[in-house]
């Protein structure tokens, strides 16, 4: 029987949703974080807070644009803890 995670914690959301439930990040930490380009992490963070899984706030730090500092909603919590439920089961079936 075949248990996939939810979609949005599969590939990159998914590596990104897990870096966030250390803590915040900055779109420059999780592209370095990834090995993936600043560009693709601001195109996964749009999908993701469209979903309403990631939210951010502008933080200032000196002089210039503040930055960015992205965390898990909620929303985003509960689904990557319902995300470590297929790979539970999968551990479980050879006990069946």
């Amino acid at each position: 029987m075949r248990r996939d995670a939810p979609p949005a914690v599969a590939g990159t959301r998914g590596g990104i949703l897990h870096l966030l439930c250390g803590g915040t990040r900055t779109v420059g930490g999780l592209a370095e974080a990834l090995g993936i380009s600043r560009n693709a992490v601001r195109e996964h963070l749009g999908k993701l807070e469209d979903e309403g899984l990631v939210s951010w706030v502008a933080v200032r730090r000196g002089v210039g644009k503040p930055a960015h500092e992205y965390s898990l909603t909620p929303d985003g919590e509960r689904v990557l803890s319902r995300a470590d439920l297929p790979l539970l089961l999968r551990l479980l079936d050879p006990l069946e």
